[in-house]
């Protein structure tokens, strides 16, 4: 990745997914050629390069729900 597009993404109101070496990342600042981010699944920090950092397209899951969005609501049950 390279600063402009990682400038766009801090900068967008819904951010695509990004992740360092497979783990999914937030990036909490930029400096030069580094960026402070910090792992999800951890919580962790690190400097890193922001070549690094690599923008992923994550799956619609629309289309993982045969009958739409009511097939993920739970019904009421009344006896």
């Amino acid at each position: 990745m390279d600063l402009e597009r990682l400038t766009e993404i801090m900068e967008s109101s819904d951010p695509p997914a990004l992740v360092h070496n497979t783990a999914a990342i937030r990036v909490e600042s930029v400096s030069g050629s580094s960026a402070r981010i910090r792992y999800l699944n951890s919580n962790q920090e690190a400097v890193v390069p922001i070549s690094e950092l690599v923008e992923v397209d994550l799956p619609d899951l629309e289309d993982q729900y045969p009958t739409g969005w009511l097939s993920r609501t739970s019904p009421v049950i009344r006896a």
